[in-house]
């Protein structure tokens, strides 16, 4: 259970595991270039891979760090730098990225390419480019923000999942409610990792955190069927909303004023509860404190206005924007069409951050009063990142 629960207590600070395609050729540690606050919008991305040289992004970096985590995956600590994985991969690429990138910001498909790529894929672009695909998003044609980036740990596709046992499962959902046992973990101060990430929040002077992790719950109940997953994670649930409280008390999240933008998650369920998924909670704080605010982000899509299918829904989901047929550039700088909450969320990053900076609770507040029927309108969002469905060659993925 020591590896669940490192992950449950990441799932705190919003760093949930992903997939990492085995196609990894070479690793690399890239220090960023860094930049102290002064006065500009600070947004950070909590994610995987991502790649600081891109021409996108390079601008506006303004540091990155990684979780390094021991071999057995049970500790981390916060340090400089980021990993790149150089992929050998069998995929195909357009003959011309060039004209590629420009038939598609023109809205249209070059004869033949189409046929030539294996892209869209749900989600993401190339294995390991997710962050690549989210900071892409967030930043597109801003200006004056800075940009941030925290690598997670990743979980290889080729690992695969430790189940517990029943009896495990069992001993943790007594531990979440014996009330001995759950005044302990509740008074248990921040992990040096906590403690760590924590103070990056206070040092960078964070103001919007995209976090987009999906619930990776229906995974585990599908690997390891037959156990109590919902008694264990609404259990789990309160136990961490009430030792955020309780350090929030305490003065562990003093200084720390962030809007944290989640995403809903692609598993096409209907969400109500912390049984469903961790980010739903009465009060809506962001992982630091009362200080500190979520807003959660699910999908709609771009042609017809209506729900992604793909996307969770429900009372636990405070808007929806859009995340299909998104336009975004690959490690390789070439135009990927993306699709998934994942993509959605920095959508909403990037308009926090052109917002006026407020408390995260007026922050929240603002965003959701754009909305109607906790639809985002497409006008808040720039036509260059979106695929209309007009213009959508028919080799893509439809419903």
């Amino acid at each position: 259970m020591k590896r669940l629960a490192l992950a449950l207590a990441l799932s705190l600070l919003g760093c949930e595991s992903t997939g990492l395609s085995p196609l990894v050729e070479e690793e690399v540690t890239y220090e960023c270039p860094s930049r102290p606050p002064s006065g500009r919008p600070r947004m950070l991305i909590v994610d995987t891979q991502l790649d600081p040289t891109l021409p996108e992004l390079a601008p506006s970096i303004a540091g990155c760090y990684r979780f390094e985590c021991d071999d057995a995956g049970e500790s981390c600590a916060v340090v400089p730098g980021v990993k790149l994985r150089r992929r050998k991969t069998t995929r195909r690429t357009p003959p011309d990225p060039a004209a590629w990138n420009a038939a598609l910001a023109q809205k249209r498909a070059p004869d033949g390419l189409v046929a030539t790529m294996e892209y869209p894929i749900f989600g993401v672009g190339p294995e390991g480019d997710h962050g690549t695909a989210v900071a892409s998003a967030a930043m597109y044609g801003l200006a004056g923000v800075d940009l941030l980036f925290l690598q997670v740990p990743l979980r290889r596709e080729t690992e695969a999942i430790e189940c517990p046992s029943a009896s495990e499962i069992d001993e943790e959902i007594r531990k979440a409610t014996d009330p001995v046992a759950r005044a302990e973990r509740v008074g248990a101060p921040l992990s040096p990792e906590e403690r760590e990430y924590v103070e990056l929040m206070r040092r960078e002077r964070i103001d919007v955190s995209n976090e987009s992790f999906g619930s990776s719950r229906p995974e585990l109940e599908v690997a390891c069927p037959n156990l109590r997953w919902r008694e264990y994670f609404e259990a789990e649930g309160r136990v961490v909303r009430e030792r955020e409280a309780a350090l929030d008390a305490q003065g562990a999240f003093a200084g720390i004023a962030v809007t944290v933008v989640k995403a809903a998650g692609n598993d096409g369920a209907y969400v109500t509860s912390l049984a469903d998924v961790d980010y739903c909670h009465e009060d809506r704080t962001g992982g630091f404190g009362a200080g500190s605010k979520t807003i959660v982000v699910g999908s709609y899509d771009v042609d017809d206005l209506t729900l992604s299918f793909f996307t969770n829904h429900g009372p636990c989901v405070d808007v929806y924007a859009p995340g299909s047929r998104i336009l975004v550039p690959d490690a390789n700088g070439i135009l990927r069409l993306t699709y998934g909450t994942s993509l959605a969320a920095p959508l909403v990053t990037r308009l926090i951050a052109t917002l006026p900076r407020d408390p995260p609770a007026a922050t929240v507040a603002r965003v959701r009063a754009l909305a109607k029927n906790k639809m985002l309108p497409l006008s808040l969002f720039p036509p260059g990142l979106l695929f209309d469905d007009k213009t959508t060659p028919r080799a893509l993925p439809r419903r």
